[in-house]
């Protein structure tokens, strides 16, 4: 690891930037990237202009806020592009949609302007400097996702982006292992991150996701790969449907709730319809689980909620009041919160939600998506220092006896991309045994085989669920 200047990290960065004109800040989420961003502005452009890209719309106004209360002062823009007007911005902050009404903005301002807008944006940006004739911004800042299309793999190039300094934010630590597990093809390849060769600048301060850890930045973890329910077990599902991938994605996350007595779970779907399907059929399943099980002490009383995206803000800060006073000291009790990752990403100035688990509920997330899920996943909750189980549920295809490799079997795929994800931000993880210590689950241990059909063992007829 490199040695750092003395003194404050904004001033390690800034001097940083006076030299070398561009830097990268490598930090753990929530250990404050962006209010050390906020800072390095005040102290590298105090009266300029600052353009500052934010990966998705969910974090765009928390970012604004952010930067206020560091005490930037001047005008705050956010360019929309067109794509609808942000309702919960406070007094005095301006939103535009085109690159004219942009370049009108930076050519009457005087004093400080900072732009705010996302990666989605790049090309009314482009045109503002193209067609309209903006000038070079004072310093340009981007937090990085660990996407799959790297939005901001251009931005190093100054005559699309012209920029006198340049500071790159990310969470992410560019660390590959040769284990078969993450380098196995998948559907959605390998997340971009930022390479390690200078394009993107030196690195000037390095924050390491196990010291967010232990200073109760970050809440530790561990993985649950629940693949208990399959066509070997007395359900038939027909996982050509959606539907009944969600029942089996459903049952096994009750099941893990069951056994590993986790009272209180946020479960994270990929829409507001799913949220409610989920929420409404929750019950039923877990009586289902509980018949199957022959444990009729389990989960005997289950409190669901829901969090969507389309809530005002009224509504999000009552769902989640209503859900952290829900009471689970009863043995058998339960409280779920189902919502997308963008719907608990916009609460993020309200006490987060207290939960002991929380379950990838959608199979097919982005690289992108499923990082702001572990990354909601793991914020901290008042008087809890207990690590979060991160509970993968698993959705087999109908037919001959599954595959239960997570280093080969397709249905895995979820679990794997989790651990990619994990990896790529975790300094603990030197090595597939030392993250395989963390995962619970027959997937852990089970060698890469496929047991043909005839294998399978005779079963009487089973109900349909």
């Amino acid at each position: 690891m490199p040695d750092f200047p003395d003194g404050p990290p904004a001033t390690a960065v800034a001097d940083v930037l006076r030299t070398r004109r561009t830097a990268r800040v490598r930090a753990a989420w929530g250990s404050g990237k962006t209010i050390l961003a906020a800072e390095t502005a005040n102290r590298i452009a105090p009266d300029g202009t600052a353009l500052v890209f934010i990966p998705d719309e969910e974090h765009l106004v928390p970012t604004v806020h952010t930067w206020r209360r560091c005490r930037r002062t001047g005008e705050t823009v956010i360019l929309t592009g067109g794509r609808g007007r942000h309702e919960e911005l406070p007094a005095g902050i301006r939103q535009t949609g085109t690159a004219r009404e942009l370049a009108t903005l930076v050519a009457d301002t005087r004093g400080p302007l900072t732009v705010f807008t996302t990666y989605r944006n790049k090309p009314a940006l482009q045109a503002a400097h193209r067609e309209h004739d903006v000038p070079a911004w004072d310093i340009l800042i981007a937090h990085l996702d660990l996407s799959d299309k790297a939005p901001w793999a251009d931005l190093h190039e100054h005559d699309l982006w012209p920029a006198r300094q340049r500071l790159y934010l990310s969470a992410a630590r560019q660390r590959h292992t040769g284990a078969s597990i993450f380098t196995r093809r998948t559907r959605r390849g390998r997340p971009a991150s930022v390479d390690e060769t200078g394009t993107y600048g030196p690195l000037a301060w390095d924050r390491t996701f196990s010291s967010a850890v232990d200073e109760t930045q970050l809440r530790d973890y561990y993985i649950v790969v629940s693949d208990a329910f399959d066509s070997t077990l007395p359900f038939e599902f027909d996982s050509d449907t959606d539907a009944s991938r969600r029942t089996q994605l459903l049952l096994s996350t009750v099941e893990a709730l069951r056994v590993n007595d986790l009272r209180r779970c946020v479960f994270f779907t990929d829409s507001d319809d799913t949220s409610r399907h989920y929420a409404h059929y929750a019950i039923p399943t877990a009586i289902a689980c509980n018949v199957w099980s022959g444990d009729h002490t389990s989960l005997r009383t289950m409190r669901r909620h829901t969090l969507l995206e389309h809530d005002t803000p009224d509504q999000r800060s009552a769902a989640l009041d209503a859900f952290n006073r829900t009471r689970t000291h009863e043995p058998g009790t339960s409280a779920v919160l189902f919502c997308t990752p963008k719907a608990l990403a916009a609460t993020s100035s309200l006490t987060p939600p207290a939960v002991d688990a929380a379950v990838i509920g959608h199979p097919d997330y982005s690289s992108a998506e499923l990082t702001s899920t572990v990354r909601q996943a793991l914020r901290p909750v008042v008087d809890s220092t207990h690590p979060v189980a991160l509970i993968v549920p698993v959705a087999f295809p109908k037919g001959t006896r599954p595959d239960r490799s997570l280093l080969s079997s397709p249905a895995y795929e979820p679990a794997s991309s989790l651990l990619r994800i994990l990896v790529s931000h975790d300094d603990r993880i030197a090595n597939e045994e030392s993250l395989l210590q963390r995962i619970t689950g027959r997937a852990a241990t089970a060698a890469p085989q496929r047991t043909s059909s005839t294998d399978e063992p005779d079963h009487p007829s089973r109900p349909a669920l």
